[in-house]
């Protein structure tokens, strides 16, 4: 039976994949996906490169919140505040 796991938003979110990666409880898979996306964000040449301006940080813009969703998942439920 899958535990229920409190509604957080993403600027609750965003602190917790950052820390997470330091935990020693995160799993690995967990810390290569933040590494991924860091990156991923970081490096100039992706998918949509940065220098086409606003354009090249939509493809930015939508893979952190689902890095960061997929982040929180993959974490054991006491690393996850219940609220």
């Amino acid at each position: 039976m899958k535990k229920k796991q409190a509604k957080l938003s993403f600027l609750e979110k965003f602190p917790l994949f950052l820390k997470s990666f330091f935990k020693k409880d995160t799993p690995m898979l967990a810390r290569l996906m933040i590494l991924f996306t860091f990156a991923y964000v970081l490096l100039p040449t992706d998918m949509l490169p940065d220098f086409l301006g606003p354009l090249g940080f939509v493809d930015d813009a939508l893979l952190i919140p689902l890095m960061v969703n997929s982040v929180i998942k993959l974490l054991p439920g006491q690393m996850v505040p219940n609220n």
